[in-house]
């Protein structure tokens, strides 16, 4: 059943299969003034991916660690180009729900751990015309993947929101009074954020 949880709020991120990464992190960087939000190579899946911001919008740049690899076999067939397309929902279970609903082939039936700390699950292309569809669930997630799954106190909320905006006035540090105890908080190492609020409660994760 479609619920406004269930439903994308926005397009996350349009993944983009290269050949060379750094050769084409300097492209659009010096092209459209992109920058580096985070970089992580993941051997096991065969990829190093860079997430970047053009803007407000964001792309992720997919490089195969060697030529039998998903993204490797993807550029043999297809070559570089547009990947995949990954759209935001609030809650990415009852957005599974509701595709296999409408009938839509799930690559991935239950979301699964992706990178940068995102829990991601994949639509197959023929269902969406050919392109290949990623929902993620975005939360407070950290550089190496680690992401909080507590509810806070709305005043702690409030003061890590202020110095996630700051341009370096900000605090490096912020004590967060939550459910499971206190949480400090590197600002400068928050790769995402996103603030939910649930039945009048601030929370940061899964809840």
């Amino acid at each position: 059943m479609e619920t406004p949880s269930s439903v994308p709020s926005s397009v996350h991120h349009v993944g983009l299969a290269v050949e060379n990464l750094d050769g084409a992190l300097n492209t659009y960087e010096r092209f459209f003034g992109a920058r580096l939000e985070q970089r992580s190579r993941v051997e096991a899946q065969g990829v190093e991916a860079a997430s970047i911001r053009v803007g407000e919008s964001r792309l992720e740049l997919l490089g195969p660690l060697g030529e039998d690899t998903p993204v490797g076999r993807f550029l043999a067939k297809r070559g570089p180009g547009m990947h995949h397309v990954a759209y935001e929902v609030e809650d990415i279970r009852a957005a599974l729900a509701h595709l296999a609903e409408a009938g839509a082939e799930l690559i991935d039936e239950t979301p699964r751990h992706g990178m940068f700390g995102l829990e991601v699950a994949f639509v197959h292309p023929e269902s969406v015309h050919g392109v290949l569809s990623e929902v993620v669930a975005v939360e407070l997630g950290f550089v190496g993947g680690q992401i909080v799954g507590s509810f806070v106190e709305a005043h702690s909320a409030d003061e890590l929101e202020s110095a996630l905006a700051s341009t370096g006035a900000g605090k490096p540090v912020v004590a967060l009074e939550t459910e499971d105890g206190p949480l400090h908080v590197v600002v400068a190492q928050v790769a995402y954020y996103k603030r939910i609020v649930r039945a009048g409660r601030v929370g940061f994760g899964s809840g």
